[in-house]
């Protein structure tokens, strides 16, 4: 179990990754999260969040490092794009008393709204925010945190040397197609039959079958047959025991085939990548954004 100190180290490294460029973002889920996290119940509007001093306190300890100016210098962060002619600042904070007052404003560009997401759960729920590596993704579901609510936000650091088993994909003329049989097909070898009670030895097997340029051609072979990618299902084997992790992605036919099929499949293995998802039971991870190391 990480102390608090390390848990406090994750979320400041996670907290600057975050804010580089993702390779792949799911535009239209992050803004549902969003509108269902953020936004407040019964009004379009800003939504207003009261901090005690001791929360102020404990929220810049976990941000420290990353901003000057306190919590001031954290939510100057996020700051309108223009917007017609105007510049609007979309996070204010001011102090009053013992407590201070947070007023985040509604935002349109899926980026800044996972960066507020983050931010809002380090404020209201804190131990809702995951950070952690592949080994993290089998302690959260030993602790059962898919759970409970609200929905946990994870922020997970993969290493180099996974191996990323395409399982199925959706593709832009409606077509689905189970990627993991043309794995074994384009291997001259046959699937092993699939034990519910075995499954850790199936992942092993269907790993043995994903090498990484294979992989990526079934991708690109499945593409240039039915066109782009809508949604696609990744079985990531997490450690040499055969426990795995689900991966679900939408990308909705926005992004070309080699974000996948190179950039995710081949590069993963000589240097890792990052991910911001929601976590379900399984361990299982909707996929918001993907970063490159």
């Amino acid at each position: 179990m990480s102390n608090d100190a390390e848990i406090t180290e994750q979320v400041r490294k996670a907290w600057l990754w975050v804010k580089d460029s993702p390779l792949v973002i799911d535009d239209e889920n992050i803004a549902r999260f969003y509108d269902a996290i953020v936004r407040p119940a019964f009004k379009d509007g800003p939504r207003t969040i009261r901090l005690t001093k001791e929360q102020s306190e404990e929220v810049q300890t976990s941000f420290m490092g990353t901003v000057r100016g306190g919590l001031s210098g954290l939510f100057g962060m996020f700051t309108a794009e223009a917007e017609g002619s105007a510049q609007r600042q979309k996070t204010k904070g001011w102090n009053e008393g013992s407590e201070q007052e947070l007023v985040l404003e509604p935002i349109s560009t899926s980026h800044r709204q996972l960066e507020q997401l983050i931010v809002y759960y380090s404020l209201l729920h804190p131990e809702r925010l995951l950070v952690g590596d592949n080994t993290a993704l089998l302690e959260w579901q030993y602790r059962h945190l898919a759970q409970s609510l609200p929905r946990a936000l994870c922020l997970i650091d993969l290493p180099p040397g996974l191996r990323f088993i395409p399982m199925a994909a959706e593709f832009e003329n409606g077509k689905v197609q189970r990627l993991f049989k043309d794995l074994a097909s384009k291997a001259g070898r046959e699937l092993p039959a699939y034990d519910r009670d075995r499954k850790a030895g199936y992942w092993l097997s269907l790993t043995e079958l994903a090498e990484p340029a294979r992989a990526a051609e079934v991708i690109e072979g499945a593409s240039a047959e039915h066109g782009r990618i809508e949604w696609i299902d990744f079985r990531v084997v997490l450690d040499g025991t055969g426990r795995s992790v689900h991966l679900h992605l939408e990308s909705r036919g926005r992004y070309f085939t080699g974000a996948f099929a190179y950039m995710v499949i081949r590069r993963v293995v000589g240097h890792g990548l990052r991910m911001v998802g929601t976590l379900k039971d399984g361990p299982d991870v909707n996929v918001l954004a993907i970063y490159e190391k």
